[in-house]
């Protein structure tokens, strides 16, 4: 990740300033040259104690505000933990740009997760004290030239005590020690209302601190568990424990539980028949040559464009041979075209009828860090070049503009590429926070609009009056898509690495792992959030905009999680994802779990509304290329009634595309 865009002469001084144990009330303020007109003030939240493994992560805010006269311009550099030399913490703005006039303010957001962020957190024994001090850094700089001003230094104390042993070094199904809390149920058959006899298992797990106890069923088909009810600072919300039951004949059901201290939770689990069951066959086996990470269908389900994108580290040479754009016709369940992108990409859009397919293009001797490839290029349907189009180093993208005021912006390539509903028009955003709307037969720029940080979502309005971006910034924009003026812009807690767009509505899961938002289309207000300790890996919304799915692999308890319009939770289940999709038609739920650890994936089918599953396979390995762990997105589609269902592979590569049906199960 970049975090610095400029070259600058030495700063002017550091100033170290501790701001733990801060309630959004006393301030501290770093002091740049007065001559420059801009001052920055830090104001930090009041979390600073955790408790680990339960506090799956630290989560910090500062609010910085402006409190000088003029427009001021500020990079934040690679943030650190003081005294861990290898420690990553996560913090938005991303790539760190902040442009605050005068008396404007900007949340910066930060996550230290473990052990992602620290792995000294593996050796970690319980009733140890851990300090881990957040420290970021700003510089500030010229709005008009990029010169160095100076720079200040900001450092956020914790305490990290450590309340339970690690998982692995517990007793097979031991239970937690020093519980607070209860969850008691109750196991019955739905249609007898009696105990169900024979092997029955309830799994209670606490993902985020991984631990999992299976509690033994009494006669009367009842449980109990004590266990530790956790309210996580930052979110202020009781850690989410799963409850999930599976006997033989019987679909497996789950119910998902926030516990208080001093209190039991009760849960009633009546487990029935299965209803349907899916039949599918595998048609075809489609190599990509790289990790299928980005994915556009054409309205109609006939087509589907795939590109490559991935975290992880490649052999030399490997992604500038392999890496390419993947046009596949779904009727007939076939390759039609490769085209070589020559590098990773962190985006595709194929126009609405199909005809034409663009994404960025990084070229020869492109890098896999995804700083935003040098041009864009679009090809139609026979798999020729159109035009390919330079975005870095374009002119029109040099300024922007904030508060009036015209500021340089350094050069970057592209990132999101997005068609309108009719075709006319591409919209392409950048890493520096660019968003241009171009012709997208003519290439003629119809407007540009500056979003301050990274662009990394676009999605129009159905009826292409407006366009919707993520943005670095950690706002979520609505654009007028003949003006590029800004309708209205919602705080959502970072640049939103899953994102998912409907006629009403805009679902996002901030990076940083703050929360997961409904917001409206028509005015930018946040419908529901639900509070989340991790970012979601996929995200989608049903088409009646009645339930909004989310998955991630990244160890919450809600690993797949459905909501219904009011942002309650209608089910879950205990399956990891990559990707998610429901059919065209809303009735099914279509899932990928990769399993990084055995190099395999899978594909689950669920009723929509239940949470029923229909259908499983497991992705047949490819030994003929390395496994990856592409580590954010997915590729997955349903058709209506997921008569045709393609994934791609996290692990390898390969486009599996089903053909099949959902049969109903006559049951007594």
């Amino acid at each position: 990740m970049r975090w610095s865009r400029r070259a600058r002469r030495p700063g002017l001084g550091v100033m170290v300033i501790a701001l733990g144990m801060m309630v959004f009330s006393p301030t501290a303020t770093a002091l740049s040259p007065r001559a420059s007109g801009a001052t920055l003030q830090f104001r930090a939240d009041q979390y600073s104690s955790w408790q680990y493994p339960y506090d799956r992560a630290i989560h910090r805010a500062v609010v910085v505000t402006n409190t000088g006269t003029s427009l001021g311009e500020w990079t934040m550099q690679q943030p650190s933990i003081g005294g861990y030399s290898d420690g990553s913490p996560i913090c938005m703005p991303q790539p760190g740009y902040i442009y605050l006039a005068p008396g404007a303010s900007e949340t910066v957001a930060c996550s230290i997760e473990f052990p992602a962020s620290l792995p000294e957190s593996q050796t970690w024994r319980q009733g140890e004290t851990h300090s881990l001090p957040l420290v970021l850094s700003f510089s500030q700089i010229d709005p008009s030239n990029g010169a160095g001003l100076g720079s200040s230094t900001v450092t956020l104390d914790n305490t990290v005590t450590v309340v339970a042993q690690p998982p692995q070094l517990l007793p097979p199904n031991a239970l937690l020690p020093n519980p607070n809390a209860t969850i008691r149920g109750s196991v019955l058959d739905a249609s007898t209302h009696q105990p169900i006899t024979g092997r029955i298992d309830v799994a209670v797990e606490n993902n985020e601190a991984g631990w999992i106890y299976h509690a033994p069923l009494t006669p009367a088909g009842t449980f109990s568990v004590p266990i530790v009810a956790h309210l996580r600072p930052y979110f202020n919300d009781w850690q989410p424990y799963l409850v999930t039951v599976t006997a033989p004949g019987y679909a497996t059901q789950t119910a998902l539980l926030r516990p208080h201290a001093q209190s039991t939770s009760v849960v009633s689990v009546r487990l029935r028949r299965p209803s349907a069951k899916g039949q599918y066959r595998l048609v075809a086996t489609i190599p990509t040559g790289a990790p299928t990470a980005r994915m556009s269908v054409s309205a109609n389900g006939r087509y589907a464009a795939i590109a490559p994108y991935a975290d992880t580290a490649f052999p030399p040479g490997y992604v500038a041979t392999h890496a390419s754009l993947t046009f596949i016709d779904l009727t007939t369940a076939r390759r039609l075209w490769s085209y070589p992108l020559q590098g990773l990409v962190l985006g595709v859009a194929l126009s609405p009828n199909g005809h034409d397919v663009a994404a960025p293009y990084p070229g020869p001797h492109a890098s896999i860090d995804p700083t935003g490839a040098p041009n864009v290029v679009e090809l139609n349907q026979a798999g020729h070049v159109v035009w390919n189009r330079p975005v870095y180093g374009d002119p029109a993208l040099a300024t922007g503009t904030i508060d009036g005021q015209s500021v340089s912006v350094n050069p970057s390539g592209a990132h999101a590429v997005s068609y309108s509903p009719d075709g006319r028009w591409l919209a392409v955003g950048t890493p520096s926070g660019q968003l241009e709307v171009i012709n997208s037969a003519t290439q003629a720029v119809r407007w540009t609009a500056f979003l301050r940080d990274q662009v990394r979502s676009l999605a129009w309005s159905p009826d292409g009056t407006r366009i919707f971006a993520s943005s670095g910034d950690s706002n979520l924009y609505a654009l007028n898509a003949a003006t590029g003026q800004v309708i209205w812009s919602t705080y959502v807690a970072g640049w939103s690495l899953a994102f998912a767009a409907s006629p009403h509505y805009v679902m996002v899961s901030a990076k940083e792992g703050d929360s997961i938002k409904l917001v409206r289309t028509s005015d930018g207000a946040v419908v529901w959030s639900y509070p989340t300790s991790e970012t979601s890996f996929g995200l989608a919304i049903s088409p009646n905009e009645s339930e909004f799915a989310s998955v991630n692999t990244s160890g919450s308890s809600e690993t797949t999680i459905v909501f219904n319009r009011a942002g309650h939770v209608l089910w879950t289940t205990p399956d990891a994802g990559n990707a998610v999709a429901f059919s065209q038609d809303g009735k099914y739920l279509l899932t990928e779990e990769a399993d990084y650890a055995d190099h395999t994936d899978t594909v689950h089918l669920f009723n929509a509304l239940t949470g029923e599953e229909i259908w499983s396979a497991v992705l047949p390995p490819a030994s003929t290329t390395p496994a990856w762990d592409h580590g954010e997105a997915g590729v997955i589609y349903a058709s209506r009634g997921a008569s045709t269902i393609l994934v791609g592979s996290a692990e390898n590569g390969q486009v599996y595309i089903f053909r099949g049906a959902v049969k109903p199960l006559h049951t007594t």
